[in-house]
């Protein structure tokens, strides 16, 4: 059945989105006129997150490159996620997050999930840092050099794919340290979100995800109206630029891609001083 723009709905972690459009038919605008997004290029470093970061580079797609295989660390401010290399080249990194690859995740000292925080408290509360490992099937995550997304591939327990999930980031930095045992990027979530699904009609269907929670940032002190304003700008340009062209990383068809077992294992947490003093971290969501 297809669904008329402006449908709500709550995704099964609990948040809300809503259908702004399709491609080829446009969508409900998303930033206000003139929201500029240049700060997400030049965060601070303290927006990342940890202290203990040693040198970071902007990832801008030169080499070296990480090697197909390689255990790396995605880490969104004190959160932490493990993934293994697909492929690395000039246009940004290809990686997969297998079934029970372990993971550091914000909490409420009792334990709840983020949703379990009132909306008006979400961003005002203290998190405390605890392992888990990432549940469900593995997903694809490809991060374009210098843009301030990551596109996720998702498939269903009965390895039918579902579709693309947008993930509004920083631009990642990465560790340059030599000798590091794992590689790591950081970056920092930044609320917002895109879904986009294939649609009965032919074509796919742009959901924005979580613009409530964004909302509740700027009284919350977390970033300004101006920098929220940034933040919806990115998704503005992701619908105009990759969704409606269907470029690249969206134009690879890494829905017909699929892991070897081998590939597929479990990755732990390392066993670093950064992952130690991030387990140890009191943290703001």
């Amino acid at each position: 059945m297809t669904r008329e723009v402006g449908a709500t709905d709550i995704t099964p972690s609990g948040g809300t989105i809503a259908l702004i459009g399709r491609r080829g038919e446009g969508w409900i605008p998303i930033a206000p006129a003139g929201a500029r997004e240049d700060w997400l290029h030049t965060a601070p470093r303290e927006i990342f997150g940890t202290t203990a970061l040693g040198d970071l580079a902007p990832v801008t797609g030169a080499p070296p490159y990480a090697q197909p295989g390689e255990p790396m660390a995605l880490h969104f401010g004190r959160s932490v996620d493990m993934s293994r290399v697909v492929r690395e080249d000039e246009r940004g990194l290809v990686l997969w997050v297998p079934s029970g690859a372990g993971r550091l995740v914000p909490t409420t000292p009792a334990g709840g999930g983020a949703r379990s925080v009132p909306l008006d408290q979400r961003f005002r509360s203290a998190w405390v840092m605890r392992e888990s490992v990432w549940r469900g099937p593995g997903v694809l995550r490809v991060i374009p050099a210098g843009a301030p997304w990551s596109v996720w591939w998702f498939w269903n327990d009965a390895g039918e794919f579902e579709g693309w999930y947008v993930n509004l980031e920083l631009p990642h930095r990465r560790s340059t340290e030599p000798g590091e045992a794992t590689t790591r990027t950081h970056t920092r979530d930044l609320v917002l979100d895109l879904w986009l699904a294939p649609d009965d009609s032919g074509t796919v269907e742009v959901w924005l995800k979580d613009a409530d929670e964004l909302e509740q940032t700027v009284p919350a002190g977390r970033y300004t109206e101006a920098e929220a304003d940034g933040i919806r700008a990115a998704a503005e340009r992701f619908c105009r630029e990759i969704v409606e062209p269907w470029a690249w990383p969206l134009s690879e068809a890494f829905e017909q891609w699929r892991p070897t077992p081998e590939f597929d294992a479990p990755l732990p947490l390392p066993d670093t001083e950064l992952i130690r003093e991030l387990r140890a971290a009191i943290s703001d969501q």
